[in-house]
C-alpha cells in the first residue's frame, strides 16, 4: 500500500517545489497555505467556489454520461477516475516554446490555426498503468474536434481511456464550465475528478483532486506519478469522498473562505 503523503516525507528541495495546490499539497487545516502568495487566477477560482457554487442543485435528470459498468461479481465497484485534459495531461499553445520542441501539432478548424501540443511528463505511462487499475475517463471543457486530436495521440488504440467527454457534457454556470460527477452513472463513493482548475470541481468538491497546472516549461514535472500513488491508496478505501476530505480538505477550505473572504484579498 502506498504511504500517505505528508510534509515530513519530502526533502527541503522538494518542499520548495511543492505547488500551493496540487497532489502533494498538505491539508489546509493542518498546514494553511500562504494566501498572500496565491496568483490572481487561483484567487479568482477560489472566489468562484466560495461565492458562486454554495448549492450544487438537484441531481440532473437524463441518461448517464458513462455506459453501464460491469462489476464482474466484484463486491466493490472499480474506481472511476475522471481526468481533465489541458494543463493536466497536456498543454497546447499557439506559438511553440523556444527551448522545447512540441510533441505534435493539432489544427483548429474554426480559426485554421495550428496548436503546438506538449505532453506532460509521464502522461502516457500514467494512462497505461491507470487503465489497468481503474476505469479511466477524460472529461475536457474543450471542443470535441480539438480534444480528439490530442487524445488520439495519447491513446491511439483507444485502450486506455474508456470514455471521452467534452464541453457539451459540462454544466455552464456563471460563465464557467463545470463537471458534474453525479451525471456519470457511478457510485459517488467510487468516483473522483482530477483537474488543474478548482472551478471544475465546484459541484463535487468532496470527490475532487486539484493537480498543479502544467504549461510545458518544466520537463522534470512529476505530478502524474504523485497522482498515481495517491490514486492507488484511494482505491483501497471504501469511500473516495471521505478519503479525499481527510487528505485534501477542499470543502473545508471553501467553507473557510466563505467565512473569511478577506483571506483572498490583496
Amino acid at each position: 500500500m502506498a504511504a500517505v503523503v505528508h510534509p515530513g516525507a519530502f526533502t527541503e528541495r522538494e518542499l520548495e517545489r511543492r505547488p500551493i495546490m496540487g497532489v502533494t499539497m498538505p491539508n489546509p487545516e493542518e498546514e494553511p497555505p500562504a494566501w498572500s502568495e496565491l496568483d490572481e487566477s487561483l484567487r479568482a477560482a477560489l472566489r468562484f467556489l466560495a461565492y458562486e457554487c454554495v448549492d450544487p442543485g438537484p441531481v440532473p435528470e437524463g441518461p448517464a454520461l458513462l455506459p453501464r459498468q460491469e462489476c464482474a461479481g466484484e463486491s466493490v465497484q472499480r474506481m472511476t477516475v475522471v481526468l481533465d485534459l489541458d494543463e493536466t495531461l497536456s498543454h497546447c499553445r499557439l506559438e511553440p516554446l523556444e527551448k522545447f520542441k512540441p510533441d505534435f501539432c493539432v489544427q483548429f478548424e474554426e480559426s485554421k490555426a495550428t496548436g503546438y501540443v506538449y505532453v506532460r511528463p509521464h502522461a502516457r505511462l500514467f494512462l497505461e498503468v491507470a487503465a489497468r487499475l481503474f476505469e479511466v475517463v477524460v472529461f475536457t471543457a474543450s471542443s470535441k474536434g480539438y480534444a480528439d486530436q490530442v487524445l488520439d495521440q495519447l491513446d491511439p488504440e483507444r485502450k486506455r481511456i474508456s470514455t471521452r467527454l467534452y464541453r457539451q457534457h459540462c454544466v455552464e454556470r456563471s460563465g464557467a464550465f463545470l463537471k458534474d460527477l453525479r451525471r456519470m452513472g457511478r457510485q459517488m463513493d467510487r468516483c473522483l475528478l482530477v483537474d488543474n482548475s478548482p472551478v471544475s470541481l465546484a459541484l463535487c468538491p468532496d470527490n475532487g483532486v486539484v493537480v498543479s497546472s502544467w504549461t510545458a516549461e518544466d520537463p522534470e514535472d512529476n505530478e502524474l506519478m504523485e497522482l498515481l500513488l495517491m490514486l492507488q491508496q484511494c482505491e483501497e478505501e471504501v469511500s473516495v469522498p471521505k478519503f479525499l476530505g481527510q487528505r485534501y480538505g477542499l470543502r473545508a477550505m471553501v467553507d473557510l473562505l466563505r467565512r473569511r473572504p478577506e483571506l483572498l484579498e490583496d
